[in-house]
């Protein structure tokens, strides 16, 4: 009869601390990888990101397996990328990849593992096939980086943010407002007020003023955003294409047509030069955007083009039963309606 061989807690924890020296030792290179994939990502190079990506999966799966936190890691970053690319599917199923293996890992309350639950949230809120699963993935996210990294963090502060936009979206104004000005608060605090992370919180607060037709509010949150993204980052980029965007919304409803319109064509202008541009949602906002400018000012035959070119990008990519499409084919009715095309 074989006897039951019994490990000392000791003995465990020993093996543990060289089984986690021995990845501490090689885990740098795998991160040096990482962060050039993300940068590949971030400039829209999406092949190269991939390249690196597979080689990093690789070295992972190699070195650690599939269920050691490195692979982890490589999952996230898949999901990212997809993420960027407009592949919703992918991103989230990689992203739940990297989850189970935290989970498994037992960093159910680390910064990482709430990361990721952030990253499934704004998948699944700009996928927009389920809000309420987003909520709770924020919400879930946000009670880990209380105690993770304090509410005095910008990755509390982004999560808070990422709530707030769900509320926005589903028409609880009062509960968005709420969390955007403690994300602005808490930015403050750590004297953030002049970064990319508080520009975006400031276009959410501007989406929000939009939304409850106050537009004289909305606009100077647009425009510091702006300004915010172009002394960071320039102007040629999708960030500040995106923000010059925003600053000719509230233009716009306002009557100032003229001013909008410049805004709008720079807009395009830098989308344009940029690759993948037509799988970016800004840009596909933008098109319905340029639908209601044309609108505007009487050019009902371009106007019709933009809200159709809008919604095919947003199908190709979304998916014919994102909620953006319905939205897009709402411009079309009431352009029809306008134009007397009942038929249509």
């Amino acid at each position: 009869m074989k006897t039951k061989t019994h490990f000392s807690p000791i003995v465990i924890s020993f093996a543990i601390l060289l089984q986690s020296l021995s990845i501490m030792a090689q885990e740098p290179a795998l991160d040096s990888l990482l962060m050039n994939a993300e940068k590949k990502n971030q400039a829209r190079a999406f092949d190269e990101a991939e390249t690196m990506l597979a080689q990093a999966l690789q070295t992972a799966e190699i070195q650690w397996g599939e269920n050691a936190v490195p692979y982890g890691k490589v999952c996230h970053h898949y999901g990212l990328l997809y993420h960027a690319k407009g592949a919703y599917a992918k991103a989230e199923e990689w992203a739940l990849r990297a989850k189970s293996v935290y989970e498994q890992a037992g960093l159910q309350r680390s910064a990482a593992y709430a990361e990721v639950l952030r990253h499934l949230g704004v998948v699944n809120y700009q996928w927009g096939n389920n809000y309420e699963k987003a909520e709770a993935y924020f919400i879930k996210a946000l009670s880990i980086y209380d105690t993770a990294t304090g509410r005095e963090s910008t990755e509390y502060c982004n999560a808070i943010r990422s709530l707030g936009s769900v509320y926005l979206y589903t028409g609880n104004y009062a509960l968005a407002e709420k969390c955007f000005r403690e994300a602005l608060e808490l930015l403050e605090k750590l004297n953030r007020s002049h970064s990319i992370e508080y520009g975006d919180v400031l276009v959410a607060m501007g989406v929000l003023f939009v939304k409850q037709f106050q537009f004289e509010l909305a606009e100077p949150c647009f425009r510091t955003n702006a300004s915010i993204v172009e002394s960071k980052l320039g102007k040629n980029n999708a960030t500040y294409a995106g923000a010059i965007m925003m600053r000719a919304w509230p233009l716009l409803d306002q009557g100032q047509l003229e001013a909008a319109g410049k805004l709008l064509q720079e807009s395009k202008s830098i989308f344009e030069s940029l690759p993948y541009y037509e799988k970016m949602p800004y840009y596909m906002s933008l098109m319905e955007v340029f639908g209601s400018y044309y609108r505007l000012t009487k050019q009902y035959e371009a106007s019709e083009y933009y809200h159709l070119r809008s919604k095919s990008l947003r199908a190709a990519t979304l998916g014919k039963d994102h909620l953006s499409c319905e939205m897009s084919l709402a411009y079309l009715s009431d352009l029809y309606t306008e134009t007397a095309q009942i038929e249509k």
